[in-house]
């Protein structure tokens, strides 16, 4: 009996040892199972604030065509709001400091004449508006079109609209619209 008793003693912390792998793989198990569900969640919940993500991008480019639309219907404060568009006091003046009837004559080649020549008078203007709008000036240029904006509390685009306005006028005086 005291053998046996000896054995079970002696087995006694084997087992306990034993038990305690067991119990600590089981909760490393445990653990790494928990990671992995933390990692899909993790991911998953990653999808979905991109796609919100890009969604509210979409939104957002959409409400600044809209209030890019919106802006372009405001008055346009060196025009007048009549029908052709005309240089209103504002328009005028900055006409004088850049100059804009010359320099409009300037801009009006005989081959842009020639390509608005058969065109109805809004598409005159509307060519010129664009034509201004994205013409590369000269540095010098450049730096006349802001100082009007600046003097005048305008922005340069302004500024380049009421060129266009003065170039329309002198397209459509040529084509003997006037």
């Amino acid at each position: 009996m005291t053998t046996l008793l000896a054995w079970i003693a002696a087995t006694a912390g084997a087992i306990t040892v034993l038990g305690a792998i067991v119990s600590v793989s089981m909760w490393v198990e445990r653990v790494n199972g928990d990671r992995s569900r933390l990692k899909d969640d993790a991911d998953r919940d990653r999808k979905a604030v991109g796609d919100i993500a890009a969604g509210i991008r979409d939104d957002i480019k959409e409400i600044r065509e809209d209030v890019k639309k919106i802006f372009r219907r405001l008055r346009h404060p060196a025009l007048a709001e009549k029908s052709p568009l005309r240089l209103n006091s504002l328009g005028k003046t900055v006409s004088k400091q850049i100059d804009g009837r010359a320099w409009a004559g300037r801009l009006a080649t005989p081959a842009l004449k020639d390509d608005t020549a058969s065109d109805p008078a809004y598409q005159v203007q509307e060519f010129c508006l664009r034509f201004v709008a994205n013409r590369k000036f000269s540095p010098k240029e450049v730096a006349l079109l802001q100082q009007a904006a600046y003097d005048n509390g305008l922005d340069e685009s302004l500024v380049r609209d009421v060129l266009a306005i003065e170039l329309r006028d002198i397209l459509l005086q040529e084509h003997g619209h006037r």
